[in-house]
């Protein structure tokens, strides 16, 4: 009997979606959004591959990128087999420097989720917030016997992010964690979802339906906007933010021009075009962070100069 096949590259997904993909549940089409992702994704892959040559990056040799006919898509071709089921993947690339070899797992994200993504890898948090980025390079550290070249690319700011890690699961955890979302699915039993209603990961699921009914109703206010009303209000965010920047890269450029004006003219402060320029001295500046205040002066002193000011409740927006 042929056995289950599982892609290295979802597996460690919410479980209830990959038991439901293995027992042939129907998918949801895509989201436009996650599909045009995944193009800039591929782009990005190309343009980091560049950069790891670099001598700023490690000066790696990169292999060429490769066809799985087998598969039909891209990557290199590797399988982990086990007794109950068999796992599939295909690495982006393998990176070679004084004949270390190493197999370089590339990431391009938006800024939120990059910046997030790179700082579980600086704080060893990798594991418990990005479990399926996780589980995936595990598997392909165990089935190709290379070390880990672990890059993230911010495709907002253009950062690039490049470490070496360890294989975050041993092989033993892998297959324990595999093997019980085989045997759900041999029972026919779809495990909870890992996921909130609302949550990031619920929207873009492919068999998000699956969950209808399994959350607590809630009351819908006549006052909250419909889908078209948020996605315009997205849309219009995010040509604010453009717009924000833009004139902040306008401001920038031109107090680099004032400031040559005012250090020509030797000249601390001066007029041109109804602007006053005044050329400010280095200097610096004091603050008494709260935690470290707290270790020298007494609780009860603090309180007779403590001052608490209320806050309006506001909107923090972060793009996905």
């Amino acid at each position: 009997m042929t056995k289950p096949t599982y892609p290295m590259s979802g597996v460690g997904a919410c479980p209830r979606a990959v038991v439901a993909e293995r027992l042939g549940h129907d998918r949801v089409q895509s989201l436009v959004f996650m599909e045009r992702a995944a193009t800039e994704g591929n782009r990005h892959e190309v343009w980091v591959t560049e950069d790891l040559k670099l001598k700023e990056y490690g000066g790696w040799d990169v292999s060429d990128p490769i066809e799985c006919e087998e598969c039909d898509r891209s990557g290199i071709h590797i399988e982990l087999e086990f007794p109950a089921f068999k796992l599939v993947g295909h690495m982006d690339r393998l990176v070679q420097r004084g004949g270390n070899r190493r197999v370089a797992e590339i990431k391009a994200l938006g800024r939120w989720r990059a910046e997030k993504l790179v700082l579980s890898l600086e704080n060893n948090t990798f594991k418990e917030e990005f479990f399926t980025y996780a589980m995936q390079i595990s598997c392909y550290h165990h089935a190709s016997g290379l070390p880990i070249l672990y890059c993230v690319k911010n495709r907002d700011t253009g950062f690039l992010f490049v470490t070496e890690i360890e294989a975050p699961m041993t092989l033993e955890e892998i297959d324990n964690y595999v093997l019980e979302l085989e045997l759900q699915a041999r029972k026919g039993v779809l495990p909870k979802c890992r996921y909130r209603a609302g949550d990031f990961e619920r929207t873009i699921c492919n068999v998000k339906y699956m969950c209808a009914g399994d959350d607590e109703e809630v009351e819908i206010s006549p006052d909250a906007p419909t889908e078209e009303e948020l996605a315009e209000a997205a849309a219009l965010w995010k040509v604010g933010k453009s717009a924000e920047q833009e004139a902040k890269n306008c401001a920038d450029t031109a107090k680099q021009v004032f400031g040559r004006a005012l250090k020509a003219s030797n000249q601390k402060s001066m007029y041109t075009n109804g602007l006053r320029l005044t050329l400010v001295p280095a200097g610096k500046s004091t603050s008494y962070p709260v935690a470290k205040l707290k270790q020298v002066v007494d609780e009860e002193l603090l309180s007779q100069v403590r001052e608490e000011k209320s806050r309006s409740e506001y909107i923090k927006v972060e793009e996905a």
